[in-house]
């Protein structure tokens, strides 16, 4: 899987939406989530469904957490980020079917990876500032 071969997590993302993106311009985007698609067809109405979609989905988060969890995050921040890109790839995969093109999926990994690099930055700068307080030179 793309997210486990690849040492830079950042990177990782991008192909995985890269490659999402070209499967799906090469299917005449008529392919998606399948998960995604039965989830939102039927598992209202089917219990046993519903629940069977739940797993398949998070067997998926499951492999975005690990992916950030081996990058570094803790778990609270790598089950945080691991959802956001994981819904926005959900969605762009629906937004690019819907507008026949490839565009919203680049988009949001773009959006995503500046994110994703601005939430690491910042706790760093803030322990950088407040030792800097603490401990002046």
């Amino acid at each position: 899987m793309i997210l486990s071969s690849n040492s830079d997590p950042l990177r990782a993302l991008r192909m995985l939406f890269e490659f999402t993106a070209k499967t799906l311009s090469e299917s005449g985007f008529r392919d998606g989530c399948p998960i995604a698609a039965v989830t939102l067809d039927v598992a209202s109405e089917r219990n046993l469904i519903r629940e069977a979609c739940e797993q398949s989905l998070q067997k998926w988060l499951d492999v975005f957490v690990q992916h950030f969890r081996r990058a570094g995050l803790t778990t609270a921040r790598a089950k945080s980020i691991a959802t956001l890109c994981f819904a926005a790839l959900e969605g762009g995969l629906i937004l690019s079917r819907a507008q026949k093109n490839i565009a919203p999926l680049n988009a949001i990994a773009d959006e995503l990876i500046q994110l994703i690099r601005m939430s690491s930055a910042t706790p760093r700068a803030e322990r950088k500032a407040r030792k800097a307080k603490l401990f002046p030179s």
